[in-house]
């Protein structure tokens, strides 16, 4: 009946926990095909962002709104509720980025904004590296070496104003010199699922560029 051990598990895991489309709740799946296509691409390039350490993103875009309700449905599930399968659920605003971002370059290299090692272990996964490592797969982006690292463990972002997310995550990111950086200082970048006051990014901007990283670009699934 079973050809593995992995098929056992994947029954076991449909019987005790069945999946449900997240948002018309059809079963089978966590995203049924019909809901999956009202996923629309709406490229947003929000220019240069310059942040009040002075450090800045020379482009940020944003592949959808976050005030799309079913974008912030998906992002949450894949947050909270720890369905990093969702993140697939992307891949058709990610094969449109070349269309949608006239600007995109397949030599950028990706570098996803890391989570501190408490938070991975409770989540089990970092959304962020998971949609840097789609848009590899699907657009041949190189995957930059995990030189950023998150040292101190904050509290979640969410519901703070735009001044306490910058007092939050201040000094939050460093650079890990155990790792060796093998790409140009010059092609980065970030990525991210949602992008609101920008705290976080500009922490991340800030330690690449005292390394000497520069024409630092974000890329997010959703602005808002």
């Amino acid at each position: 009946m079973f050809e593995d051990i992995g098929q056992i598990k994947g029954w076991l895991e449909d019987l005790l926990f069945p999946k449900s489309c997240v948002n018309c709740r059809q079963e089978k799946s966590w995203l049924c095909g019909e809901c999956t296509k009202l996923l629309k691409a709406v490229a947003m390039n929000l220019g240069s962002h310059v942040f009040d350490s002075g450090n800045h993103l020379e482009k940020l875009w944003a592949l959808t709104d976050y005030n799309d309700l079913l974008a912030q449905k998906v992002i949450q599930a894949i947050k909270y509720n720890f369905i990093k399968e969702l993140v697939c659920s992307f891949d058709s605003l990610i094969v449109e980025m070349e269309k949608i971002i006239p600007a995109w370059s397949r030599e950028f290299v990706l570098l996803p904004v890391p989570l501190h090692q408490k938070r991975l272990s409770y989540r089990g996964f970092n959304q962020a590296e998971l949609i840097s490592e789609r848009i590899s797969r699907l657009l041949g982006n190189p995957l930059g070496d995990k030189i950023l690292k998150r040292k101190i463990y904050t509290r979640p972002q969410v519901g703070l104003s735009q001044a306490k997310r910058r007092e939050n995550i201040k000094g939050s990111f460093l650079l890990d010199n155990k790792v060796e950086w093998r790409f140009p200082r010059n092609n980065v970048v970030l990525i991210d699922d949602v992008y609101t006051t920008g705290a976080t990014m500009g922490e991340c901007a800030e330690v690449l560029q005292k390394a000497g990283f520069t024409n630092i670009k974000g890329l997010v699934i959703a602005h808002g």
